[in-house]
């Protein structure tokens, strides 16, 4: 410690933000996959416009799809779920765990998964992905 701050500040001339505020006006929705016929859940970033963020996190609304079109796909790191409205099915690897609404879930994101969103009810949920760690 030099000046009661790190090397890093004198190495680094753009300081972290303190906060980022980002407002639902600013968001934007995408589908799970455009070339798709048929979309298995939209997203929108809630922390986009953040610089150098270590974790990403996501309001995805679930639509109805089959059990057999559930999008499956695999991404290092880390996932969290937190199930705001309705009720869905998580599908990792060979198993498959129904959650509930007020429901979470943390799992390695390493791991073959995808959702099916269960019943008619409006299904949303709080999704934090973080990569691996150096």
């Amino acid at each position: 410690m030099v000046f009661s701050v790190g090397l890093e500040y004198f190495f680094n001339p753009e300081p972290k933000p303190v906060l980022e505020i980002v407002r639902k006006k600013d968001r934007l929705r995408f589908p799970d996959s455009p070339d798709a016929a048929k979309v298995a859940y939209y997203f929108e970033s809630l922390d986009f416009p953040v610089p150098n963020r270590e974790l990403n996190s996501y309001l995805a609304e679930f639509e109805p799809v089959k059990l057999d079109r559930a999008r499956l796909h695999a991404h290092p790191g880390i996932e969290f779920l937190h199930l705001m409205t309705g009720k869905l099915e998580l599908l990792a690897g060979e198993d498959h765990h129904e959650i509930a609404e007020g429901d979470a879930i943390y799992f390695d994101s390493s791991v073959l998964h995808g959702y099916r969103r269960m019943g008619s009810v409006r299904t949303t949920a709080l999704v934090v992905t973080l990569g691996p760690r150096d």
